[in-house]
């Protein structure tokens, strides 16, 4: 069902997502956040909330969830040739050497992020 047919739904787009129901457009636009999980417990209640009373919000949401499944089915899960890995890794290092500073904390069992020059 489009926005428009969703009487009281909506309201200013200005309002922060928690403050009034959510609209159609808003649903479209968390419908693969929603799929994978991602949302906040409280935007997941909501968006199902919405769902319950929308059938063409409903079905969007279904036919994601069906198309990633079906893709899930057909592809598989593949890992990369650790040579192109690799390749990869060196290309990226190459090309963006000079956005990214050298590491200097080498904490046993602690990962060193990379700092980024503005």
């Amino acid at each position: 069902m489009s926005a428009s047919r969703h009487s009281g739904e909506g309201g200013n787009p200005e309002e922060p997502i928690s403050s009034s129901p959510l609209r159609c457009e808003v649903i479209q636009e968390l419908a693969d956040l929603y799929v994978d999980g991602e949302l906040p417990e409280e935007t997941i209640a909501r968006v199902s909330k919405h769902l319950l009373g929308c059938p063409d919000c409903s079905f969007q949401i279904r036919s994601v969830e069906q198309a990633r499944g079906h893709l899930r089915d057909t592809c598989g899960k593949h890992e990369s040739n650790p040579g192109f890995r690799e390749r990869l890794s060196a290309r990226l290092h190459a090309e963006f050497a000079d956005h990214v500073t050298p590491e200097t904390v080498d904490l046993p069992g602690q990962l060193a992020l990379p700092d980024f020059r503005s």
